[in-house]
């Protein structure tokens, strides 16, 4: 309901829910909603390593959420490796990671890169809070 939440909600083109393994090693795609959604599902799979060499791994240590666009692109470009360029291009995404009890599981990501339309402040908010909801209810299991 979380990722329908923001796919359809906030009216996002492509929407992941993806896990860490339980080795730690690699995070991937668990659901995904939107274009192409079975490819994103498929190639949604990156390394977490530490200290982060990508943005997906920054965004999981550094525990925060991110809303990556024009005005902090050049200060994040060298955890934007080709992985994560084919997968972004110049557009610009959310990105949060969920934890429990301290310790990351996963990450929400969305981005509306196939049809380009900007994203803002207020879509952040309210990306943030559907992901704090399902940090909320996993949180209670």
């Amino acid at each position: 309901m979380i990722l329908e939440g923001i796919h359809r909600g906030l009216g996002m083109d492509r929407t992941v829910f993806a896990l860490l393994t339980p080795d730690r090693r690699y995070i991937n795609a668990k659901y995904t909603l939107g274009w192409d959604r079975h490819a994103l599902l498929q190639q949604f799979r990156y390394d977490i390593a530490s200290p982060p060499t990508s943005l997906i791994d920054y965004v999981v240590h550094s525990q925060k959420p991110l809303w990556l666009n024009a005005d902090n692109r050049e200060r994040l470009e060298k955890f934007i490796t080709p992985p994560i360029e084919i997968l972004l291009g110049q557009d610009e995404c959310f990105m949060m990671p969920i934890s429990l009890q301290g310790k990351a599981i996963g990450l929400f990501y969305c981005d509306r890169k196939p049809s380009h339309r900007p994203l803002d402040e207020e879509l952040f908010g309210g990306f943030k809070l559907f992901a704090n909801q399902a940090r909320l209810g996993l949180s209670m299991m």
